[in-house]
């Protein structure tokens, strides 16, 4: 008994690299298109993740500076 599971994944390989080969050629700016309220929400998210992580920046330095002054 032959195993063809193998020859059948080969056979796909290129069917699956010429369905990207489209996305991966197309201009990075016309690959996808947002409305202005997609637009909105992602700009907002990647401003609370930057609050997030100043934040985050903040409290780290704070501790670093109670512990320092602790050490004294």
């Amino acid at each position: 008994m032959t195993d063809h599971s193998t020859e059948n994944v080969a056979a796909d390989v290129p069917t699956q690299r010429s369905e990207f080969t489209d996305l991966i050629q197309a201009n990075k700016n016309d690959t996808f298109t947002f409305t202005e309220q997609e637009r909105l929400i992602l700009e907002l998210y990647d401003q609370e993740q930057e609050l997030r992580l100043e934040g985050s920046l903040f409290e780290a330095q704070a501790q670093g500076m109670s512990q320092d002054q602790m050490a004294f």
